[in-house]
Parts: structure tokens; C-alpha cells; sequence
């Protein structure tokens, strides 16, 4: 997370109207790796702002949420200028991101109107519907939390848990709740079955306060603009779950489906303390729409947010899971289908599978560098020809499953932490095949006339299948060809994450490579049938020579019998296993407890919301 408010929400400009922001967007409200609609609507004001000139002051922001945004990601902003005039400026801006297969897809559409300042014929506010006392005299949102444990009225764990989902506000900005608003009563729905002195209200009428001042100093227009967005998309959605005495896993799908942003003063400034009153105004057909207000410390209106929402009831007898989806509402877990969410739970897990094979590999790869560098390091002392060899094939044999993993997920070649993981592979495995063809060759000749090596002379005689160590020799070197042509495919991955955002545009929500030539297009359109052949001849390599590598072994058994020692399990190896413990532990979570997860995440791509 970006240390301060600024920083998350700041841009670099790539080209004309081509923003992208410097850190990907955080999650609020929600266990999923689903951002913010604050860091996304945030992060599009400042783009906008980028595009005016400094006499223009922002007045109204009209946004529509396309789909969820990943926090795995980066957000591109396009702004399109509709229009210059001498007093106003008007700037439509689409957010994308980068989907896991490479392809642009819209997050949101905003429509940023700029006015410049003008004398006033009429000037006035309407005040807040309660008298909020002020921030001095209002506690925090840990501080209610904390005394509703203190007095049992909640448990310290949900306590804990509202405070962590709600953490990124605290990392912004100084908070005070209002204690004579119904959230301040029942510690922001925490209490939903505690009374409050507005239960006898309509819902409508039923209204919370809360003070709100950015921890760091905001510079620019651009920055006060974007803090705005973001602090005001807080809340609205779940507000009429807090009203009505409700908590999220009331709730089917819980989220904003658009928003209207309005400025009454050119220069709204979170530096400074400022009072926010929300409401909820009407429901029905499964929608919301809320309102929240802004004033500052002297009681001046200076903004107002409203927002239609999504709000589903909850599946009737669905299991809700302890995980929060795009909306930030509990997913129901409902029925499982079988196979279909064992697949799906797996592709939730795929990242953490992924990444303990490369560890796996580049630590067996480590092993048998050291294991090859001994007879270098030590060449007077014996030195086992078979646990060389072992090593050797066991490194070639572990970087199959990665590649395997890699070629059939698309896109996971674009994370540059994966990449730099795939460069420590490919240095060690280019490693292990120096050191291999060295060892194995010339300085073997020296090795045969030391005394130390007359038992393994020995061994070789009696114990050794000569036939299966040069089929799996003759297999290793195919192997290490193979892996040098995905060393290529890296190479051009690694150039692509730099150089791609330049040729591809965003076209009916797929990329568009109409900038490139005719034969990156054709490579492009053939990468899922190249993925797929890769992922194929990776099976047949990993299987043929965990084949042959077992049959070797039982070779070499039969005619050594219990004098071979290497055929029973060390303390190390035991060990290496207990580092898949933790891929099949969150597997199996996932497809217990959360199930629905990956559907619900699924459903959100269909809906668009």
C-alpha cells in the first residue's frame, strides 16, 4: 500500500490523453482481491484534472462502474477532451486494466465537467439534518469498536475483522465518527441488533455523521480533486445495511453500479477537517440509491455524492462464507457442482501452486549446483557418480511441472515478480548444465585416477544400467533443448511487459493490435495454440522422464540391493514435501469453506458490475 493518499491515487503520463497510475488500486471493505471504487474513481479525477488548466475548477463527476478492478494491476486512464470552451472544459475518461490473458478490459467511465470561477448572484447551503458535534468531540471508529467489546455487546474477533476491512480509510485519513448518527450508535453496523435514538424514524430519514481529514498535506488541485473522490465513494453502498440494522452477510451482492459527484466550491481541500452526512433515499428492484454530503468546519456545503447500488438478498439457504466478493457483501456458497468447483477452486490457488513450483525448482536447481560444484571444489575426496547423476535429472525433471503450470496460465508471464522468479530458473538451470557437461566430461577423466574413486570405478561395473543412463542422458540433453526454446519465449515475454502498452488499444473490450505489423498479429492470435503445445510436450517431458528416472532407480536396486543407500528418503527430502503443505491447505480451504468464490468473482466479470 502507497504510504500516503497522494501516492496512491498519483498518475504518470504515458502519451497524449494516456494516463497510468503509479500503484495499483487497494482493496476496502472486502477479503478479494477486488479494489476500491474509490482508488478507481480517485485515480480517473486525477487524470482528468491533468488535462485542464489551472484556472478550471472541477464542479461535477458523472461515473459509471464497468466491472471490478483487480489489485494485481495497474489502471490506464484514456482522456478524451468533449469539450474547450472559454468557461467550461468537459473530460470523459475510461479506466482499463490489464486481464490476466493479456487483454485490456473498461472499469469505469467517468464524465468530469470544469468550470471556471464567476461571481455569485445567490450564495447559500442547506446544513446538516443533526447538530454533529465537532471532531474534537467525536471518537474513532477503533475507539467505538473497542468499547463495544469492552462492554460485551461484540465479540473481539468481528471487531478486529470490521476494523482490518476497513483499514485503508485509517491509512489515509483521520477519522471521528458522530456519535448522535446511527452508525456512532451501533459502531458502523457493528451492533446491528443494538437500539439507536432513530429507530422510530422512517429509513429514509434515518441519517450518520462522520469527520474526516487527509493525514498528509494536499498540494494540487489535481490531488484535492482525486482525495475527494475517494473519501466520498466510502460507505454509500452499504449504508442501507447499516440503517436497517443489517450486516453484510444480510446481503447477496452489495456494490455501486454508478455515481454523481457535485462541487459547490472550486477548492475542496481534505487538509482540513470536514463533516460528511449520509442518507439512503430509495430502494427497490434490487438497486439503492444513497446520498452523501460534505461540508466544511464552518458549516459550508461543498460537495455531494449519490449513488445507485446494487443490493441482492442472499441466496435462501446458502452457505455464507468468511471471505467478501467484489461488492463486499458475504458470498453465498450455495450448491457445489462437483468438478466445476474443484477446477474453479484451483484457479483460485493457482498463483500460490505456481509460485511453490518455481521455489521448488530453483531450489532443486541450488542442490544439484552444489551437489555438481563438489568434485570440483573437493576433487581428492570420493564423490558418489549416482547422487550426481540423481541431481542432475532431478533438476531438469522439477523445472517441468513450473513450465507446465506457466504454458497453460496465461498471462502469469506478465507479473515481473513471476518473471524475475523465471530468471533465477533459467540462471540455474544454465548452471547445472555448465557444470553437467563439465563434470560429466573432461574432468571425469581426472576423477578416474584418484584412489578415492575406485569404489564408484567399482560401482559402475557391477550396480550401474549402462543403457538406462544414456536413454536418460540422450533425454536430459532433449530436455535442456526444450527449455532453452521457452528461454526465448521468456525473453520475449519480459520485452513484451515493457513495450506492449504501446501498440495495444482498447477495442469493444478486447485489444486491438491494429498498431503492430501483420506478423505480430499473427503471433499474437496464435500464443493460446503455441500455450497449449507447450503446456502438452512440458506433460510428455515431465512424465517420460519421471518414467525413466523410476525405472533407472529400480535398475540400479536390483543389482545393488540394500547396499543402496540412496534409494531411502532423507531427512531433506521428507522436509522439501512439508513446502507444498501450505498449496494444499488454501486448496482445500477454498473448496470447503469459500466455494463460491471464484463463481461469484466469475458472475461479476457476466454482469459487468
Amino acid at each position: 500500500m502507497a504510504r500516503t493518499l497522494a501516492d496512491q491515487l498519483a498518475i504518470e503520463q504515458t502519451g497524449p490523453g494516456q494516463f497510468v497510475s503509479k500503484a495499483p488500486p487497494e482493496r476496502m471493505g472486502n477479503a478479494m482481491p477486488i479494489a476500491y471504487g474509490g482508488c478507481t474513481a480517485g485515480i480517473a479525477t486525477r487524470a482528468a484534472c491533468a488535462t485542464v488548466p489551472g484556472s478550471f475548477s472541477l464542479y461535477s463527476l458523472v461515473g459509471h462502474f464497468l466491472g471490478p478492478a483487480s489489485t494485481a494491476e495497474r489502471l490506464a486512464c484514456t482522456v478524451h477532451a468533449t469539450r474547450d470552451t472559454k468557461t467550461f472544459a468537459t473530460r470523459r475518461v475510461v479506466v482499463s486494466q490489464r486481464r490476466p490473458d493479456g487483454r485490456l478490459r473498461a472499469c469505469m467511465e467517468l464524465l468530469a465537467d470544469f468550470h471556471v470561477e464567476e461571481p455569485a448572484l445567490l450564495a447559500y447551503s442547506a446544513p446538516p439534518s443533526i447538530p454533529f458535534k465537532g471532531p474534537r468531540d467525536s471518537p474513532t471508529a477503533r475507539e467505538l469498536a473497542e468499547r463495544a467489546v469492552s462492554q460485551g455487546l461484540a465479540g473481539s474477533d468481528m471487531a478486529e475483522k470490521n476494523t482490518i476491512m476497513f483499514s485503508m480509510m485509517d491509512q489515509f485519513f483521520e477519522t471521528r465518527t458522530c456519535a448522535e448518527g446511527l452508525t456512532g450508535q451501533n459502531a458502523l453496523g457493528l451492533l446491528r441488533t443494538h437500539p439507536t435514538d432513530q429507530d422510530d424514524l422512517p429509513l429514509t430519514e434515518r441519517s450518520s455523521g462522520d469527520w474526516a481529514r487527509a493525514k498528509e498535506a494536499l498540494t494540487s488541485a489535481g490531488e484535492k480533486a482525486a482525495a475527494l473522490s475517494f473519501l466520498m465513494d466510502g460507505g454509500l453502498s452499504f449504508l442501507p445495511l447499516w440503517h436497517e440494522h443489517l450486516w453484510f452477510d444480510d446481503a447477496g451482492a452489495c456494490s455501486t453500479l454508478d455515481f454523481a459527484l457535485r462541487l459547490f466550491a472550486p477548492d475542496v481541500d481534505l487538509s482540513n477537517w470536514h463533516l460528511r452526512e449520509r442518507k439512503t433515499i430509495a430502494a427497490g428492484f434490487g438497486r439503492t440509491y444513497s446520498e452523501g454530503r460534505l461540508w466544511d468546519e464552518q458549516r459550508n456545503l461543498v460537495a455531494c455524492m449519490t449513488q445507485q447500488c446494487i443490493l441482492r438478498p442472499k441466496a435462501q439457504g446458502g452457505k455464507v462464507c468468511d471471505q467478501w466478493d467484489y461488492s463486499g457483501a458475504a458470498v453465498p456458497a450455495g450448491r457445489k457442482e462437483g468438478h466445476k468447483i474443484l477446477i474453479n477452486c484451483f484457479r483460485k490457488s493457482l498463483n500460490t501452486f505456481q509460485d511453490a513450483v518455481l521455489l521448488f525448482a530453483i531450489s532443486v536447481n541450488v542442490a544439484s549446483i552444489t551437489r555438481w560444484a563438489a568434485p570440483i571444489v573437493h576433487p581428492h575426496e570420493p564423490h558418489a557418480f549416482y547422487g550426481l547423476l540423481n541431481a542432475n535429472f532431478m533438476s531438469s525433471f522439477s523445472i517441468f511441472p513450473a513450465l507446465a503450470l506457466q504454458s497453460l496460465s496465461p498471462g502469469l508471464r506478465r507479473k515481473r515478480i513471476r518473471l524475475f522468479l523465471w530468471f533465477l530458473v533459467i540462471i540455474f538451470a544454465l548452471a547445472v548444465e555448465a557444470l553437467y557437461r563439465y563434470v560429466y566430461g573432461a574432468y571425469f577423466q581426472f576423477l578416474w585416477n584418484q584412489d578415492t574413486m575406485v569404489s564408484e570405478d567399482i560401482w559402475l561395473a557391477k550396480c550401474d544400467s549402462h543403457k538406462m543412463r544414456s536413454i536418460l542422458a540422450s533425454m536430459t540433453t532433449a530436455g535442456h533443448v526444450f527449455l532453452a526454446l521457452n528461454c526465448l519465449r521468456w525473453l520475449y515475454h519480459a520485452t513484451a511487459t515493457f513495450r506492449r502498452g504501446s501498440l495495444e488499444k482498447l477495442k469493444n473490450g478486447r485489444v486491438d493490435y491494429s498498431g503492430a505489423g501483420p506478423w505480430r498479429r499473427r503471433w499474437e492470435a496464435s500464443q493460446p495454440y503455441l500455450r497449449l503445445l507447450d503446456g502438452a510436450v512440458c506433460g510428455l517431458f515431465m512424465w517420460t522422464f519421471l518414467f525413466l528416472f523410476t525405472a533407472y532407480r529400480e535398475a540400479v536396486k536390483q543389482k545393488a540391493g540394500e547396499s543402496d543407500q540412496d534409494a531411502e528418503w532423507t531427512f531433506g527430502q521428507v522436509l522439501s514435501l512439508v513446502t507444498w503443505a501450505p498449496v494444499a491447505l488454501e486448496l482445500i480451504t477454498i473448496y470447503l469453506y469459500c466455494s463460491a468464490v471464484a463463481s461469484a468473482s466469475d458472475h461479476a466479470e457476466e454482469e459487468s458490475l
